[in-house]
């Protein structure tokens, strides 16, 4: 289908310095979901769209990409999805967002929402709970928790080399 199309040339477009390509990319494909008529592959299919789209702006636009995952966790906890893996990403990005717009503190309780919903899986996202406690650490450090950020360090190189291990294996 054409909007998968558009949709998996939104990252390599942007890769390669073609941003704006990429951004038409990402709005054709949303337009299309939105008016799709199979209502149910429309409404997923925007949420991986929209996503794609924050992924392109969190190095030029950190707030507008910080409103898309805020919207994402919004409807995925609307649905009742609050507790799946892919809220716990939405809710990492969106820390990752916050985070290099400054806003440390909204910045932070996203990334212990994330890690509460990995917790809730069983812990087994050994990369991703390594980025969050990693990301975590910087903001410990930049509010002057040292002890805080130094067991945060700790514990995400565990947690890489654990998923290193695995990943070899």
């Amino acid at each position: 289908e054409y909007a998968v199309a558009c949709n998996n040339l939104v990252l390599p477009l942007n890769a390669v310095g073609r941003g704006e390509q990429a951004l038409k990319r990402a709005d054709e494909a949303l337009r299309i979901a939105e008016s799709h008529p199979d209502r149910e592959w429309g409404r997923e299919s925007s949420i991986i769209f929209r996503n794609n789209r924050a992924i392109l702006l969190m190095n030029t636009d950190q707030k507008a990409a910080a409103e898309i995952y805020a919207g994402l966790v919004d409807e995925m906890e609307r649905e009742g999805r609050q507790d799946e893996h892919q809220t716990a990403l939405y809710l990492m990005n969106l820390g990752a967002s916050l985070r290099e717009g400054g806003q440390d503190d909204t910045a932070e309780a996203s990334y212990l929402r994330a890690l509460e919903v990995l917790r809730l899986q069983g812990w087994e996202d050994r990369r991703n709970l390594a980025f969050i406690l990693d990301a975590l650490a910087g903001l410990a450090l930049r509010k002057g928790r040292l002890a805080e950020a130094a067991d945060r360090v700790r514990e995400s190189v565990r947690l890489a080399d654990e998923f290193l291990s695995g990943a070899s294996a």
